[in-house]
């Protein structure tokens, strides 16, 4: 089944300070995580893959409504992901090889519990490892007398949203930027503010993606200025010593500089989330300490 996306030509822009206020910083960060899985495969040609994101929460909290408008951005309706345990690895691969350059989005996983283990087993979580290099999550053999295989690269990027967050292997959770919504934020302004995001229609907001594609040089020439200086900032805070881990939000904080410059973003919020970036990148350092 083929995905129905429906953009506009023309860049309203008129969510951004409702966006922000409904989702604050921790929206701000999966904005710009958003807009980089447009340049995925640009951005591995350079730096060799690019990061997994983890968005969990209690139901309430937002997650929903985020994915759903972030989806909308992009021209896709009343959408939010796939949830892995209810398909095949056949299926799942299927849905990787799908889209190039666009987000995949896994919903409702449930790694802590034996739902993991999928249809036809296998633990969902640990075959996407492949992907953030842009490999293949799965060899096939070609239906011939040769020993020919197939391999299809992942031009994607992975999300991964549930309410708990998710129990995998090191080598997984080092891929992974981790953002967790709570209420704490909430206030009858955000509900308004979250009110009006919900009524937004796609062709009203989708002109977004075509801003963003217009302006990819600019865009990953950005990335290129900033990375190396952004991974020494992430790599000199005191105790993170992951390579990845400084890879990762250096990357992110590349994003949030070009997503603040594309949809003119204030300094004060950018502060706020780049400080915000390097505490979760810090957080991160320490699950993998404790795993």
């Amino acid at each position: 089944e083929l995905v129905e996306f429906n953009q506009v030509l023309e860049d309203k822009n008129t969510w951004r300070d409702d966006f922000i206020t409904s989702f604050g910083v921790k929206g701000v960060v999966a904005l710009s995580w958003w807009l980089g899985s447009l340049f995925a495969e640009q951005i591995r040609a350079r730096y060799m893959n690019y990061p997994f994101i983890e968005i969990t929460g209690a139901a309430g909290a937002g997650k929903s409504t985020l994915l759903e408008f972030l989806w909308k951005l992009i021209g896709r309706a009343q959408y939010e992901g796939f949830n892995p345990t209810n398909s095949t690895r056949a299926g799942r691969s299927r849905m990787f090889n799908q889209v190039s350059n666009l987000p995949i989005v896994f919903i409702e996983g449930d790694t802590a519990t034996e739902n993991n283990r999928s249809k036809q087993g296998g633990n969902w979580i640990e075959e996407t490892k492949p992907l953030y290099n842009g490999r293949s999550d799965r060899v096939t053999g070609q239906k011939n007398m040769g020993n020919q295989t197939n391999e299809v690269p992942f031009r994607g990027a992975l999300v991964i949203s549930q309410n708990a967050q998710i129990q995998a292997s090191t080598a997984v959770l080092s891929r992974i930027i981790y953002i967790h919504f709570d209420k704490s934020h909430h206030s009858p302004v955000t509900r308004q503010s979250a009110q009006r995001i919900e009524r937004l229609d796609v062709e009203e907001v989708s002109g977004f993606l075509l801003h963003a594609i217009t302006h990819e040089e600019s865009i990953l020439k950005l990335i290129d200025q900033s990375y190396e200086e952004y991974r020494n900032e992430v790599m000199n805070i005191p105790g993170i010593e992951t390579e990845r881990v400084g890879h990762n939000h250096a990357i992110l904080l590349s994003l949030l500089d070009a997503l603040c410059k594309l949809i003119n973003i204030d300094d004060a919020t950018r502060k706020k989330t780049r400080d915000f970036i390097m505490t979760i990148a810090y957080q991160r350092e320490q699950d993998l300490k404790r795993d």
